[in-house]
């Protein structure tokens, strides 16, 4: 057997996390990541199996070991020290998956050679995993990328939840309670789904296979909804509160699926409105007239602070719950509303000035949104377009919003909020 001296490898790996070269999210799950290395033993890394990296080590007929970095070298080894070529055999063993694994972050851009890919993306920004492999995968790359690039492999460690079914449980297929995302995208018949999970649970136990299909009859009487990748998406981003897993509820799904329906209809209404810039680069959203107007985008400047702040402190439930917010409150729910009169008004410079607006800032919000709905957004970034003068590229390709305090508006907030607080008071009167 090989094995590493892994105490010698951990105490830089441990030391860049203490002084804060690497920083692990939420904080806590560093604790998991020192209990690990402040107690490391040698590290066998010798596999008994048919595929994997060889062990670099060559064995002459009488047992002396030669390792080096390849076969030549090892040869060369043996003519320095005998004087002349000596058969060798090479380890049968291959390395633990865990050590190729711990290369990945740079033996995957070209490494040993220098390459414009090494320079341009080692170290990485964030690593995205879970939990159960914070010593198995995260610590060794933290291990070898300081040795062998004397640089930690990434700055931030985000370490996602757990998706559990809606009651809390692990999903399990024996269990027969997982949820296929390919079924929950396209929709699935309940027979199908029934047919998938006798088949997934691997039992010939027909007590165990009759309650994992009478569980699914009572949870999915009809089979599953087509919900749509963004649906599953924005759910899963909107429940990714840090340090708590996700139950993952397929009527929450079909709520988000709703919501992708009422941006798409606030889009149409803006379309059907002639909603268009037709000279992008003119628009001033600081130089607005009316209220309404200055209102919105005092409105989407607060959003979009929300989202970005959020989104860089991985904070994916809150960034998220800020779109949803301001999207379906106050865009859809208010502001297309309020505007109507402007719309159907005689004052063709109000009218006009309403367009612009209404067409800026649900091009900024389809931006800001894309992240968690990629789909649904791409396509109306290009059917909006329809009767514009077209769009630069692709929304993914579009600058991140750039909107900070000094486009909000104290005087038509305070206006606006007056007005919309009259209006629930009398909506709360009228239901009582």
């Amino acid at each position: 057997q090989w094995y590493v001296d892994a105490k010698t490898l951990a105490q830089p790996a441990i030391e860049a996390v203490r002084n804060g070269k690497t920083d692990f999210v939420p904080e806590n799950w560093s604790k998991t990541y020192f209990q690990w290395l402040d107690n490391i033993e040698p590290w066998c890394i010798s596999r008994q199996l048919w595929w994997g990296h060889r062990i670099p080590a060559w064995y002459t007929a009488d047992g002396e070991i030669f390792v080096a970095e390849n076969e030549e070298a090892a040869y060369a080894a043996v003519r320095a020290k005998h004087g002349a070529d000596v058969t060798l055999t090479q380890d049968e063993d291959v390395l633990d998956t865990w050590f190729s694994s711990a290369l990945w972050p740079f033996s995957t851009l070209g490494w040993p050679d220098k390459t414009p890919e090494v320079s341009e993306f080692y170290p990485g920004a964030v690593l995205i995993t879970g939990f159960d492999i914070i010593f198995f995968w995260v610590a060794r790359m933290m291990m070898f990328g300081l040795k062998f690039m004397d640089e930690v492999p990434f700055k931030d460690v985000y370490i996602h939840a757990l998706v559990l079914d809606e009651t809390g449980k692990k999903m399990s297929k024996s269990e027969g309670n997982v949820l296929d995302p390919i079924d929950i995208i396209d929709g699935c018949d309940l027979q199908v789904l029934v047919d998938k999970r006798l088949r997934d649970a691997r039992t010939d136990d027909k007590g165990k296979l009759n309650q994992i299909e009478q569980k699914t009859r009572r949870q999915f009487p009809e089979g599953l909804p087509a919900c749509g990748t963004d649906a599953l998406r924005f759910t899963l981003a909107s429940q990714a509160a840090q340090g708590r897993d996700i139950r993952l509820s397929i009527d929450r799904i079909v709520g988000y699926r709703n919501f992708g329906t009422k941006l798409w209809n606030a889009a149409r209404f803006c379309q059907m409105n002639e909603c268009t810039l037709w000279k992008p680069e003119e628009f001033d959203p600081k130089a607005l007239t009316q209220p309404i107007n200055r209102w919105i985008v005092s409105e989407l400047s607060q959003a979009v602070q929300s989202v970005t702040a959020n989104l860089e402190g991985y904070r994916f439930n809150d960034a998220s719950m800020a779109c949803y917010r301001f999207i379906w409150n106050t865009f859809c729910d208010w502001y297309v509303e309020l505007i109507k009169p402007l719309l159907n008004g005689e004052n063709e410079q109000a009218k006009s000035e309403t367009r612009q607006t209404a067409a800026w800032v649900l091009d900024e919000t389809l931006k800001m949104l894309h992240p968690f709905m990629p789909f649904v957004t791409e396509e109306l970034w290009d059917q909006l377009a329809e009767f514009g003068p077209g769009r630069p590229g692709f929304l993914m390709l579009q600058n991140w919003p750039a909107l900070d305090a000094s486009f909000e508006d104290e005087t038509a907030s305070e206006e606006v909020d007056w007005v919309i607080g009259f209006i629930t008071e009398i909506r709360a009167l009228r239901g009582d």
